[in-house]
């Protein structure tokens, strides 16, 4: 009696199953076959994601500088997304705090004004207006994927001038790191020390010389920051959550950053190809070029000798010429003149699909990372700005929440205190109702109009139809929408009193 093979079981077996609808096929993004064969993609450890990512920042930020591709994606974003600084717009709740319309906007107005005069006062090196360091901050973000500020309270007795002592010293996200010493401690995450739950709850500044500045330092050369000094934050560390337990950010250009390296390099060389190409010496054989050469030299020029001292042939003999130079060839050497087909017939095209392929990891359209509307109608240009802005409002709205709403809370705090606001009659105390006090909006930049005329229509349809409101469109273009309506206001008023309106009808 023979009996199945090995084999011949399993054939069967799978048969079996397959009938019984029980089998699954086989994924080839889970296989090792043909293609997929070398693709391991491996996990890293805390230690080495730290030393990854701390590589990504510095090459980002060389890209940033070197590289016009990635500056240009890089500015673009800041500039759409800050731009000169979101401004505030404060929102009280009325409700809860048991105000009038008049009280709510009386008070709304003096905290707007406490806010404008420490936006000049915000940077505790006084180099920068709170709204440049929203850029900072945003351009910090996007170039290297965090943003570090320490909050500070300056001696005003050091700065009589100032109204306010809280102020905002920038540092590099680069300083913030684990000390050497501290590397197998399991409570510390690329320089965040944590709790139980994961929770940050205090930061290791370096403090590098200039001397030490990159070097691995022990905790002797740190500052240790706390997460918090009771309500208010000790430090400022932002980054965009795109990863589960993720602790420091990462550079928006990471995806794509081998492609503006090699593209960049591909623009250099040929670039340099054809400087060569232009610089075309003339070239004249000679039976004996080093006497030909000598015959001129009465009238002011020379040749290199085809020899060196030893008799030998000399290796940099005619290597590098000036252009325009006249050169002579050695006996039976005949010239090639340089021609450079450097860059080809494609390479545009090709540069504008791989311009697209990074745009698309930096989640902005082709027009806005390269500058380039050649190709576009308006409606294509409009559908590319429309899913820019989208972006945009994305970065603006973690801004908003992540960075300009804390400073708005820790200056009110301190207007109240010093007395620039009061509160209102009847009202609840500050810190009995800090949330209904410290509703703020924030309004950026101005989209802009593709087509004035259109987009006007269609705003005004909106209004007509109940689906937008006038701060909705007020707010698109920049501005605000009770400060408009007040100039509004205004206007009507002096029309009438100047003959140039009548008054509407009841």
């Amino acid at each position: 009696m023979r009996f199945p093979s090995a084999k011949s079981r399993l054939v069967a077996r799978q048969r079996s199953v397959n009938a019984r609808g029980m089998g699954r096929i086989q994924s080839v993004a889970g296989s090792h076959r043909g293609t997929m064969s070398n693709w391991h993609a491996n996990r890293t450890t805390q230690d080495s994601e730290a030393f990854e990512r701390e590589i990504i920042s510095r090459r980002a930020e060389s890209l940033v500088d070197n590289d016009p591709n990635a500056a240009s994606v890089i500015d673009s974003m800041a500039v759409n997304i800050v731009g000169p600084g979101l401004r505030p717009q404060a929102k009280v709740d009325r409700k809860a705090l048991g105000l009038t319309e008049d009280q709510a906007i009386e008070l709304e107005q003096s905290m707007e004004l406490a806010h404008t005069i420490w936006d000049m006062e915000a940077h505790s090196r006084g180099m920068a207006t709170f709204g440049d360091l929203q850029f900072l901050s945003i351009h910090s973000v996007l170039t290297k994927g965090e943003f570090v500020y320490l909050p500070r309270m300056l001696d005003q007795k050091m700065y009589p001038e100032r109204t306010f002592s809280y102020a905002l010293q920038d540092i590099h996200p680069s300083r913030l790191s684990t000390p050497s010493d501290f590397f197998k401690r399991e409570d510390i995450v690329d320089g965040i020390h944590i709790n139980g739950d994961g929770m940050p709850i205090g930061y290791w500044i370096s403090n590098p010389t200039q001397f030490s500045f990159g070097e691995r330092l022990p905790s002797s050369e740190y500052s240790y920051i706390p997460a918090k000094n009771g309500h208010r934050p000790g430090l400022l560390h932002g980054f965009r959550l795109t990863r589960e337990e993720q602790y420091r950010g990462r550079s928006v250009l990471s995806p794509a950053m081998k492609s503006f390296r090699l593209l960049d390099d591909s623009y250099e060389y040929s670039l340099i190809a054809q400087i060569m190409a232009a610089a075309i010496p003339v070239f004249i054989a000679s039976q004996n070029p080093y006497d030909a050469a000598m015959a001129g030299a009465s009238e002011g020029y020379s040749a290199p000798r085809p020899e060196d001292a030893d008799g030998q042939p000399n290796p940099y003999y005619h290597k590098t010429v000036a252009p325009g130079s006249i050169m002579y060839g050695s006996p039976n050497e005949k010239p090639f003149l340089l021609e450079s087909n450097n860059p080809g017939n494609n390479f545009e095209a090709f540069a504008r699909l791989i311009l697209r392929s990074m745009a698309a990891a930096t989640g902005m359209p082709y027009e806005v990372l390269s500058k380039d509307f050649s190709q576009t109608n308006y409606s294509s240009a409009r559908a590319a700005l429309l899913e820019a802005w989208r972006v945009y409002l994305i970065y603006r709205n973690w801004a908003g929440a992540h960075f300009c709403r804390i400073n708005w809370a820790m200056v009110q705090e301190e207007a109240f205190l010093r007395g620039l606001w009061t509160v209102p009659a009847g009202a609840p105390d500050f810190y009995d109702a800090r949330n209904a006090y410290l509703g703020v909006r924030w309004i950026g930049p101005a989209r802009g109009y593709i087509d004035p005329v259109k987009e006007i229509v269609a705003s005004i349809k909106g209004l007509e139809n109940n689906i937008l409101t006038h701060a909705d469109v007020v707010a698109e273009q920049g501005r605000d929408g009770q400060e408009v309506a007040e100039i509004r206001a205004a206007e009507r008023a002096r029309d009438l009193r100047l003959g140039l309106a009548e008054e509407e009808a009841a």
